[in-house]
C-alpha cells in the first residue's frame, strides 16, 4: 500500500501548502524496521504553524480523515508537540504518520519514543541503547545512549562502552559482563543485538571500533537498568525527558548519574541543566562529563583529555576509576555546572569560527572569535550559575573543546557551508551530517530567549549575533560588524 500512502502524503502536504501552514520540507520515507509486520515503508509529515494553531489542527485533521477512510494505518491521534523555546517562531507543532501495511508498531514507538519538531524537521527516536555493568562496591552500571537517531552520539556511546567493558576485567571492584540494552534492528538481515553479540562490533555504526567481549546486547532496557547503580547518559539533550520517563520507578535506590549531553533545556523556569533534569526526572545525583573528545579519534585510541565535575568527591573519583585510560585521561573537579555549560556553549562559538571560515578569513580571525566567546562563555556562567570557578574553563572542558570544536567540529563546518552555499542550515545538517545534529544552532536559540528575558542581548553580542544569522535576521557578513565593535574592543 505505499504507493496509495505517497499519494494521501502528498495530498496532505500540497493542502498545507496552499494554505500557507508551514511544514515538513520534504516527506521522509523511514527505512524499514525489521519487518516484523511485513510493512515495506512508513512516511513521517508535520504541519508546523505560525500563530495559526487552530488552522493547522483543522489540516491536520482533515488528512488524517483521508487515510482512515483509505485503510490506510496512521498514529492514533494527532499529538501536540511542546513549545520549543520559540525558536521558529511557531506555536505549536503537530505530527502524524502514516503507515503502509499496517505497521502500527512504527506508530507507537515513533510515538514512545519522543517524536520532537523542532524548527520544520522531525527527529524521532526509534530506539536507544542502554549499557550496565558494575558490582562489588557498586552492582552494576548502566551506559544510555542513542542509535539511530545520531551517528555521532552512538560512536561516542559504543566508545565509553569499550572503555567501561575494558576497564571493569581490570578491576574487582566492578562485575566482568556489561550487558547494552539495543533496541532490536535488522542490519543486513540479522538482528543487531546478534551482530554485536557475535561480532562484537557495531558494523552499522561505528565499523571498526571492537567492543570487548563482555559487552553483551541485551534487548530490554528496563532489565539493563533496574539494578544499575550508575547511568551514564550520552543522548541528544532533547529526549532526556523521554528517555528518563521510560525508566523512572524502576531504578535502585541510591542509584547515580553522569551526562556526556552537550546541550541545555529551556523550560517556563529559564535554561535548565541537562544534569539537572536528570535529577529532577528520575530523582538521583548526576555528574557530568565532557571534554575535547572527538568519537572516532578516541575509538583509535589517540590520547586525550576529559573533565569530569562531580559534587561528592569519592564518587568523582570512582567515576573516574571507570572511564580513565592511558589514553583517555581524566580530571574531577567539583564544579560540575561549569563543566556542563562550556559543553553546551561551545557549539554556539563554534557555528561563529565557520562563519568567519567561510567568509575566508584567516587563523587571526577565527582566534578572535575563539578569545570574545570565551569571554562570553565566562561572563554568561558567572552571570547564570554564581559559584562557577575560573580555573575550570582552563581544563578539557572548557578552552580544549572550544579550540578544538571551531577547528574541527560538525558545528562549524556547517556554518562555514551555510556562508557561501545559500541553503539554509537545516537542509546542511541533512545534506552533510548524515544523520547527525547540530547542538550550535539550537543551543544559540535557547541562551538568546533566556537572554532576551533578562534583556541581556547586548552584554553578549557575539551569542546574539550568531543566533540572529542562524534564523536569517542577519547575514553572515553582519556577523564581522559585531566583531569589529565587540563592546571589548570599546
Amino acid at each position: 500500500m505505499s504507493e496509495q500512502c505517497t499519494k494521501l502524503i502528498k495530498n496532505a502536504t500540497s493542502e498545507w501548502r496552499r494554505s500557507d501552514v508551514r511544514y515538513l520540507s520534504h516527506v521522509q520515507q523511514l527505512p524499514k524496521i525489521g519487518g516484523a509486520d511485513g510493512s515495506d515503508v512508513c512516511y513521517n509529515v508535520s504541519c508546523v504553524s505560525q500563530g495559526r494553531s487552530e488552522q493547522c489542527k483543522k489540516l491536520t485533521k482533515n488528512a488524517t480523515s483521508e487515510w482512515r477512510r483509505s485503510d490506510v494505518r496512521y498514529l492514533s491521534h494527532v499529538q501536540q508537540l511542546p513549545k520549543i523555546g520559540g525558536a521558529d517562531g511557531s506555536d505549536v507543532c503537530y505530527n502524524v504518520s502514516c503507515v503502509s501495511q499496517g505497521r502500527h508498531s512504527v506508530a507507537e514507538y515513533q510515538h514512545k519514543g519522543c517524536v520532537i519538531a523542532k524548527r520544520l524537521r522531525i527527529m524521532w527516536l526509534p530506539f536507544f541503547m542502554i549499557a550496565e555493568g558494575i558490582n562489588s562496591v557498586l552492582n552494576k552500571r548502566c551506559i544510555v545512549t542513542s542509535l539511530q537517531i545520531s551517528p555521532h552520539l552512538f560512536k561516542l556511546g559504543s566508545v565509553i562502552a569499550k572503555i567501561v567493558g575494558n576497564n571493569v576485567l581490570h578491576n574487582d571492584k566492578f562485575v566482568k559482563e556489561v550487558p547494552m540494552y539495543v533496541y532490536e534492528e535488522m542490519v543486513d538481515g540479522q538482528k543487531l543485538t546478534e551482530i554485536i553479540n557475535t561480532k562484537h562490533e557495531n558494523i552499522k555504526y561505528l565499523p571498526g571500533c571492537i567492543l570487548p567481549d563482555n559487552v553483551v546486547a541485551n534487548p530490554d532496557i528496563i532489565d539493563c537498568a533496574k539494578d544499575a547503580d550508575i547511568l551514564v547518559f550520552v543522548i541528544p539533550h532533547q529526549f532526556v525527558k523521554g528517555i528518563c520517563k521510560s525508566i523512572k520507578g524502576k531504578l535502585k535506590p541510591g542509584a547515580f548519574g553522569i551526562s556526556l549531553i552537550k546541550g541545555l533545556d529551556i523550560s517556563e523556569n529559564g535554561l535548565e541543566l541537562i544534569s539537572h533534569v536528570i535529577t529532577k526526572e528520575l530523582g538521583i545525583n548526576c555528574a557530568v562529563l565532557m571534554g575535547a573528545n572527538i568519537a572516532p579519534e578516541v575509538a583509535k585510541e589517540n590520547y586525550c583529555e576529559a573533565t569530569i565535575g562531580c559534587k561528592e568527591k569519592s564518587m568523582g573519583l570512582l567515576l573516574k576509576e571507570i572511564f580513565q585510560t592511558p589514553y583517555f585521561r581524566i580530571v574531577v573537579v567539583e564544579d560540575d555546572e561549569t563543566v556542563e555549560l562550556c559543553g553546551a556553549l561551545k557549539n554556539i562559538v563554534a557555528v561563529g569560527a565557520g562563519f568567519v571560515e567561510g567568509l575566508k578569513y584567516g587563523d587571526n580571525t577565527k582566534a578572535a572569535v575563539i578569545r570574545l566567546g570565551l569571554m562570553e562563555m565566562v561572563k554568561f556562567i558567572e552571570e547564570f550559575y554564581q559559584k562557577s570557578k575560573i580555573d575550570t574553563f582552563l581544563e578539557s572542558c572548557g578552552i580544549a573543546d572550544l579550540v578544538t570544536t571551531c577547528y574541527s567540529g560538525r558545528n562549524m563546518k556547517v556554518a562555514r557551508a551555510f556562508v557561501h552555499s545559500g541553503k539554509t542550515i537545516q537542509d546542511l545538517e541533512a545534506e552533510m551530517l548524515n544523520g547527525q545534529k547540530l547542538q550550535g544552532p539550537p543551543t544559540a536559540a535557547e541562551v538568546n530567549t533566556m537572554l532576551k528575558q533578562k534583556n541581556l542581548e547586548d552584554r553578549f553580542p557575539l551569542f546574539t549575533a550568531i543566533h540572529r544569522v542562524c534564523i536569517g535576521e542577519l547575514k553572515p557578513e553582519d556577523f564581522m560588524e559585531c566583531l569589529k565593535n565587540h563592546p571589548e574592543h570599546l
